[in-house]
């Protein structure tokens, strides 16, 4: 019945508008004034959104679940292009909306939101370079766009490490590719650099606000409460019974398995921003949808018809919707 209900996709995207109402509705009527996007030092253009435009609050929630469409549509048409989901796009969309509205912390604007349109289109960018012998644009392009994803969000920048760490792994690394990478990585910091040199800002002003998002030498203390505990737990067992059925669907692509590949270290990286960076109140849950939403879909089609798959995707929404009316 579960699959017969997600083999339609007009019937998906209704179960996913759905979702979105029952999650985002709530605290769009009756926003919590408790939760704020985040304590941590807010890079330039997540400032420029947060405190100049007033992207907090309801306002906030509305762009906030503006761009969570956009990213899905994006992760939609990259996935149309490359084939990363195959025939379980539908399981991957209907992840992503999960999981980016698990939490009601995830919900409010932090520039997480805009910077995971910014990964997308870097990881547009990636697999177009796959495969080809003249790769230089697609490598700088997906680079400009990881740091760009940076400014509206530090830990997006965990982005650029996967990247590379793609780049090097998937194609016969040179120094021209190293160099491409570079500069689509440096490019929005020098014209940063440049708007607080020609604005007469101080000449330590543009160090100083990277300074303080730089990594610190200590573990955060996080408060887990029971409900998130079940909810990392249960996604911790979907993710690796995806991971492990994937290495057993027989991929021959070369360029399938790089794709799907990526999708493991963008999850790596952005599990080691959450712990380096300290990133508060459940901003990066955003960053991690992606992969997580990939990576969960790609063994879909192994595991889909087990009990216990259905099942544990229903203790994920009980224990999301529980943390919502208790």
């Amino acid at each position: 019945m579960p699959n017969t209900i997600l083999n339609n996709l007009f019937i998906t995207a209704c179960l996913c508008f759905l979702l979105l109402a029952g999650l985002w509705l709530p605290d769009i009527l009756a926003p919590d004034n408790s939760i704020q996007p985040g304590n941590e030092t807010l890079m330039p253009l997540q400032s420029w959104l947060i405190n100049d435009l007033g992207l907090s609050g309801e306002k906030g929630l509305w762009y906030a679940l503006l761009f969570t469409i956009l990213s899905a549509v994006l992760l939609f048409i990259i996935n149309r292009r490359h084939l990363f989901a195959g025939n379980n796009e539908k399981y991957m969309l209907l992840s992503y909306f999960l999981l980016t509205s698990a939490m009601p912390s995830s919900l409010y604007f932090s520039g997480a939101q805009v910077a995971s349109a910014g990964i997308l289109l870097s990881i547009y960018f990636l697999f177009n370079s796959y495969q080809l012998q003249y790769a230089l644009p697609a490598i700088f392009s997906a680079a400009l766009f990881a740091s760009i994803a940076g400014l509206f969000y530090f830990p997006a920048t965990g982005a650029a490490i996967a990247i590379f760490i793609s780049i090097i792994v998937s194609r016969p690394f040179t120094w021209r590719d190293g160099a491409a990478f570079l500069g689509g990585l440096l490019l929005p910091y020098f014209y940063l650099w440049l708007y607080y040199f020609l604005n007469d800002y101080a000449p330590g002003h543009f160090t100083a606000t990277l300074a303080a998002n730089m990594p610190s030498l200590y573990l955060p203390k996080i408060a887990v409460t029971f409900y998130e505990y079940i909810y990392i737990a249960i996604l911790s067992i979907l993710v690796v019974w995806s991971l492990l059925a994937a290495k057993t669907t027989g991929i021959r692509k070369i360029k399938a398995i790089h794709m799907q590949q990526y999708f493991n270290y963008l999850l790596f990286c952005f599990l080691l921003s959450s712990i380096i960076l300290h990133p508060s109140n459940g901003s990066i849950m955003t960053l991690t949808a992606i992969p997580l939403s990939v990576i969960t879909a790609s063994a879909a089609a192994q595991i889909r018809r087990k009990k216990l798959y259905i099942l544990s995707f229903l203790i994920l929404i009980t224990v999301i919707i529980g943390s919502r009316i208790i």
